[in-house]
């Protein structure tokens, strides 16, 4: 549970909708092994995957770690989803500190924004959809699944950029993204005759690289968010 008291009933943002409470203790039993590294000279902690597969959770709380914005006891070897996601989100209360400054349409889309970033949480040990587009690495769709990268300031990369010296594909993709592009795909093959030359989706990938300044995705064809300790 978080510790954080509210300062008042007006600004009390720190309970997770009901749905999204149901859904954290069904996964509250995974638990992550820490490992200490040296990063910029210093000895902190990360995050290690307690199994294969995405995680953005993990990619979200090493971001933090590494820019002293969480803290692990040096005694800890492994922490629980449960205390993770309660020390994301009094991270997360402490950057609506100002509240109190907000009129009264600010202040409900801020509980708004905040109930949905909490109920991403258990999204978050399984992995995010994202839309990329191809025209930048920061490009993509915006949804639902990167409210909690917004509100947490963590900057969303991705690897897959179209060459620009091929201005023929550069043609033909411009600034769709990957689903309206295996839309087309999709289109196309329909319209070959029967037995014709499929043409295919590009194949499904996923790694990740986490920096103390973004969490960087290279994943196609939904766009998994995916992070690799070896790549911390």
């Amino acid at each position: 549970a978080h510790a954080h008291q509210c300062a008042s009933a007006r600004n009390c943002l720190c309970k997770p909708p009901g749905g999204a409470r149901a859904k954290m203790e069904a996964v509250g039993d995974a638990t992550y092994r820490i490992k200490r590294i040296r990063h910029n000279e210093q000895e902190l902690p990360i995050l290690m995957q307690n199994e294969n597969g995405p995680c953005p959770l993990l990619a979200l709380s090493n971001v933090l770690l590494l820019r002293h914005k969480l803290s692990l006891h040096p005694d800890m070897s492994s922490v629980t989803f449960q205390d993770l996601v309660s020390l994301i989100g009094d991270y997360m209360l402490e950057l609506t500190s100002s509240a109190d400054d907000y009129d009264d349409e600010r202040l409900v889309n801020l509980r708004r924004n905040l109930d949905d970033a909490m109920a991403l949480f258990p999204k978050l040990q399984r992995g995010l959809d994202v839309n990329v587009r191809f025209t930048s690495v920061d490009a993509f769709e915006f949804s639902e699944d990167l409210l909690i990268f917004d509100l947490l300031d963590v900057r969303l990369l991705h690897g897959w950029l179209v060459d620009p010296q091929d201005h023929a594909t550069a043609t033909v993709v411009g600034s769709l993204t990957y689903n309206q592009l295996v839309e087309k795909v999709i289109e196309l093959n329909s319209l070959l005759p029967e037995g014709g030359e499929q043409s295919a989706a590009p194949a499904d990938t996923h790694a990740a690289a986490v920096t103390a300044g973004s969490t960087v995705v290279s994943t196609a064809p939904s766009a998994v968010l995916s992070t690799a300790p070896s790549a911390v």
